[in-house]
């Protein structure tokens, strides 16, 4: 009998190379989420630091406000960020999910078809000692 082959290897391959590309988007999508979330405590850090109570004189006080102000929209735009980090990691694991279903479909396939090339490979050998058994009797029995 002939060697197993499975027919669908190179989409395999394929599939694989796909499932290991979209592990790869996963992590580069997680270090984006750990980098803003970086900047985010960084930028928490400096908005607090500034809203701390600073003695200024009163010609200063709307400097002071307008400097706080834009910390804080700092801070706003840094959690927007980790937010959309976030909703990337979410697509990009969807799409790791995706790639390895598709790899376990094949690779259920491939086993089901290993499995039955051996049924048909056991028989197959089971034929040939049937035969040879088959053949021993007759020339025993002349």
């Amino acid at each position: 009998m002939r060697r197993y082959t499975f027919r669908l290897e190179s989409v395999l391959r394929v599939r694989r190379l796909e499932q290991d590309r979209a592990r790869g988007v996963v992590l580069a999508a997680t270090a984006v989420v750990n980098a803003q979330l970086d900047l985010l405590a960084a930028a928490d850090a400096r908005y607090a630091d500034s809203t701390t109570h600073h003695t200024a004189p009163t010609a200063d006080f709307l400097k002071v406000q307008s400097h706080r102000s834009a910390l804080a929209s700092t801070v706003l735009v840094r959690r927007q960020d980790v937010a959309a980090a976030h909703d990337q990691v979410a697509v990009a694991r969807v799409a790791l999910s995706q790639a390895a279903a598709r790899v376990g479909a094949l690779e259920r396939l491939d086993e089901r078809q290993r499995a039955e090339h051996q049924v048909l490979a056991m028989r197959e050998q089971e034929l040939i000692v049937d035969d040879l058994v088959v053949a021993r009797f007759d020339r025993s029995s002349r």
